[in-house]
């Protein structure tokens, strides 16, 4: 396995993240230089026969297929400097042209999740809409879910509510902190992911809390499926995968984060999942609007299969995706 250094972006207790990101620029264009320059450097000894960048801005290579993934091909900037966002998104179109294809985890067509993040005035002509992806397995508009049932057909969840409460810091703790709190004295059963990384710590937190540090992906499906409702912030993937698992869900935005702010609106505009405030965050509240509700999700339906994007990129190399060998 090849490691190479994250961005590294801080983020803002309080204050504005566009300023924040404006002052880490010159920081963060020197990271993408240097990435660039370390993917020729090593592929001259590894000789890939392709590159799938994970919206990193330096994984492009001349004489190799390049993909660039992103979900966010409009990026949103405060009200405040939203008048700048045409320039912006006239930088990430040239970004996105040096690569091969660029390949957007969205519908091609409304009814679509993001609306305007994944369907900007603009976009270079060599970008594939692949549908929405979820890392608990391929998304399906009509795959009908029943979490939590066994063999006899009861329901058999295990907890009330599952927080997922990871992200950058500090806000990350900030809502670990107001999430414990409010379970506190609740006659609610509940798990909380805490998103830390660097441990695999079980920390009980009263008789009917309990706290894990860090869990595979495995077992994170497994709690979601036995939660009758999860927390989390509206990050471009969770939505995805609580409604690829079919999931109530609270969705709490990172404050000054544009992206979140701007999918917790679309999200409570479709109805179906609950969306509040931090500085406004009512556990009990939520929980009991998210036990009442019945989730709806954009889908037209239209977009391209990984398999014929591979395949255009490396034809006759490659089985069709599940396949067996």
């Amino acid at each position: 396995m090849l490691r190479i250094p994250g961005y590294e972006i801080t983020y803002p207790r309080d204050g504005s993240m566009a300023l924040a990101m404006a002052e880490q620029l010159p920081r963060i264009l020197s990271a993408v230089i240097s990435e660039n320059r370390w993917l020729k450097r090593v592929a001259t000894r590894r000789h890939f026969d392709l590159v799938i960048s994970d919206n990193r801005f330096g994984l492009s290579h001349p004489r190799i297929p390049s993909v660039y993934i992103t979900h966010q091909p409009s990026i949103r900037l405060p009200v405040a400097v939203r008048s700048l966002e045409p320039t912006l998104r006239a930088f990430h179109i040239r970004i996105m042209k040096r690569f091969t294809e660029v390949w957007i985890p969205d519908w091609a067509e409304e009814p679509s999740f993001a609306g305007e993040l994944t369907h900007p005035p603009r976009l270079p002509h060599n970008f594939h809409y692949i549908g929405p992806i979820t890392r608990f397995g391929r998304w399906d508009p009509s795959r009908k879910l029943e979490p939590g049932k066994g063999e006899s057909g009861r329901e058999e969840m295990t907890w009330d509510l599952c927080a997922i409460v990871s992200g950058p810091e500090p806000q990350r703790t900030i809502l670990e902190e107001m999430v414990i709190r409010q379970l506190r004295g609740a006659e609610i059963k509940a798990v909380v992911l805490a998103g830390r990384t660097e441990d695999a710590e079980r920390v009980e937190i009263s008789p009917k809390v309990e706290l894990f540090s860090h869990l595979p992906s495995g077992q994170i499906e497994q709690i979601i499926l036995r939660s009758r409702v999860i927390l989390s912030r509206p990050g471009y993937s969770t939505p995805l995968d609580m409604a690829a698992l079919g999931k109530k869900a609270i969705f709490i935005p990172t404050p000054g984060q544009t992206e979140q702010e701007y999918l917790a609106g679309r999200l409570k505009t479709l109805g179906g999942f609950v969306i509040q405030r931090q500085d406004k965050f009512d556990l009990l509240k939520a929980l009991k609007e998210a036990e009442a509700s019945s989730a709806s999700f954009p889908s037209s339906g239209v977009a391209e299969s990984l398999d014929d994007r591979l395949d255009a990129l490396l034809p006759g190399q490659l089985q069709p995706v599940g396949s067996s060998q």
